[in-house]
């Protein structure tokens, strides 16, 4: 599986033929000829070529799996324009693009990052020079939002951590979204590469702030975009326009496996805690968000023994939303190996694990799948695939968007978030906004540590961000 070949052939769209790119050619280097020319045709090869060098596998898989469930070959599955994996710069603004929307594509190269910038009327290609260790600033920003929370070795390292995040989260911002920032609109889509995968956009830090712990006065990217993410532009063209299988009888099915308490009055009886959605013990929290989110939607809440992986497989393809609020466990070393956790048919010391590869090979038809759950977007990271992790997993499978956990998630914290992110999504906000709203009411209705980043900057939307069809 980690072998990458030629994946399809080069097609026609707009009537033009599409860049001819050597397959063997890095994208560093169509990047840097069409950097020396400036060519409109060398700007296509070099967009082509970076395309092809992200999540091949799994945009292949996506085609030949999904296609053939609807009696079709892999070239007439979704959007009826040309295969956006061997298109130029156009075919992206056309079909992907609003005017109020950019698409963003890091290329990550041995002696510099790209920047694609692309705009419904325009497109840029900025040089960074990699002068900075840019895997060490990640590890660094990613420890300093989550060591205090989820490392007992570093209770008593509040301060230190939370400079070491705003140090490297403005460092990040300077190199990575400065030179772009005039040129981005409302809604921005990230496309990563390597180690950017990891990374929180909405969490980087705009201005270097004064006193690192006061959380709710910081300058967050978040404060001036809609942030959402996918794996390549040809990906999201598949999440975008992939049709349904089947109608969806269900609006909403929501799964609470760790919660046994009353569902009259889910977490009455609980103390608010912090309790991670991870290592098999109780989410008291768990029942009342999914019994809130099934009311809000319409649609239904199985907690306990009744959200079992048995009942996950035989309805999860009936749901138009899927929301999962459970353990989850990433394996950064096999991606395919992280896995969720449903409740088992006795009781919850009986375990059952779905494991990413199982869930690649579902059928889903949901517009949106919530994986309310410890690191569900981290994993694995694989040379041109990215980084491979259960919300890689549910896009494999059919889902339209996904909403993932870049990390450790609070019980008590998560479920707040939740309710407000369908709560925005019910009165008609576009996904990538209804969840940027909801980490702004949380920054607002929260104060001192309990505004902390490492509550509200992990969950990232991945895929067709828009409102719900």
């Amino acid at each position: 599986m980690r072998t990458i070949g030629v994946l399809l052939a080069l097609l026609f769209f707009n009537g033009l033929a599409p860049a001819q790119t050597n397959t063997t050619e890095s994208p560093a280097s169509a990047i840097e000829r069409y950097l020396r020319t400036g060519s409109p045709r060398h700007l296509d090869e070099a967009f082509v070529c970076a395309e092809k060098n992200k999540s091949p596998l799994l945009y292949k898989g996506i085609r030949e799996k999904v296609a053939p469930a609807r009696g079709g070959s892999p070239d007439d599955y979704g959007h009826p324009a040309s295969d956006l994996h061997t298109a130029g710069v156009a075919a992206i603004q056309r079909d992907l693009l609003s005017p109020d929307m950019a698409l963003v594509e890091y290329v990550v190269g041995d002696n510099a990052v790209y920047i694609f910038t692309i705009r419904k009327q325009d497109v840029s290609v900025h040089k960074l020079p990699t002068d900075f260790p840019l895997g060490e600033w990640v590890d660094r920003m990613r420890r300093g939002l989550t060591a205090f929370h989820t490392d007992p070795g570093m209770g008593l390292q509040y301060e230190l951590l939370a400079g070491l995040y705003t140090e490297t989260a403005f460092h990040l911002y300077e190199k990575l979204v400065a030179p772009i920032a005039a040129q981005l609109p409302a809604r921005v889509v990230i496309i990563p590469d390597g180690v950017l995968g990891y990374v929180p956009f909405e969490a980087l830090l705009v201005e270097r702030p004064r006193n690192p712990t006061q959380w709710t006065q910081h300058h967050y990217l978040l404060n001036e975009h809609d942030i959402s993410y996918c794996y390549s532009a040809a990906v999201l063209r598949e999440m975008l326009y992939r049709t349904q299988r089947q109608p969806t009888a269900l609006p909403l099915l929501g799964f609470a496996p760790y919660y046994a308490g009353n569902n009259a009055l889910p977490a009455a009886s609980h103390p608010y805690t912090d309790d991670p959605r991870k290592d098999f013990g109780p989410l008291p929290h768990t029942g009342e968000e999914v019994h809130h989110l099934a009311r809000l939607m319409q649609g239904r809440a199985l907690t306990g023994t009744a959200a079992s992986k048995t009942t996950f497989l035989e309805k999860a393809g009936q749901a138009r939303i899927l929301h999962l609020a459970t353990h989850g466990h990433a394996n950064p070393h096999s991606g395919d190996s992280s896995y969720l956790v449903f409740a088992g048919p006795q009781n919850n010391a009986n375990a059952e694990i779905l494991y990413a590869r199982d869930i690649c090979n579902l059928q889903l038809n949901a517009e949106l799948v919530t994986l309310s759950a410890c690191e569900t977007g981290f994993g694995e990271l694989q040379s041109g695939e990215g980084v491979v992790s259960l919300a890689r997993a549910f896009a494999c499978a059919g889902a339209r968007s996904v909403v993932t956990a870049l990390w450790c998630v609070s019980d008590g914290k998560t479920k707040d978030l939740m309710i407000d992110f369908y709560r925005n999504l019910s009165i008609g906000l576009p996904k990538d906004r209804a969840l940027r709203q909801a980490k702004l009411d949380f920054l607002k209705r929260n104060k001192g540590q309990a505004a902390h980043p490492f509550y509200w900057a992990g969950f990232v939307g991945i895929g067709g961000m828009g409102k719900m069809k």
